[in-house]
């Protein structure tokens, strides 16, 4: 069997496909990017905290402001991650 199921361009996608793909799509993702970590980057730089599981995070801050740079923090992180 294969590591990733991914299909694309189908009208109807079996549900017991469409679970596989997203169980492995999660497992590569989370196993070289880890959400708490983004998030505790991004939320840093809106004067704030955050963190979260590898697979869900959360956060916020007081510097809306910064939010811009909060976010090429967090796509930086991402693109470096996977």
């Amino acid at each position: 069997m294969a590591d990733l199921l991914v299909e694309l361009f189908s009208e109807e996608i079996p549900a017991r496909m469409q679970a596989r793909a997203a169980e492995d799509l999660k497992g590569l993702v989370t196993a070289k990017l880890k959400a708490g970590e983004l998030m505790k980057q991004a939320a840093a730089a809106v004067g704030g905290k955050g963190g979260g599981r590898p697979d869900m995070a959360q956060g916020g801050g007081v510097d809306a402001a910064a939010l811009d740079c909060a976010l090429a923090l967090a796509v930086t992180f991402a693109e470096q991650g996977l």
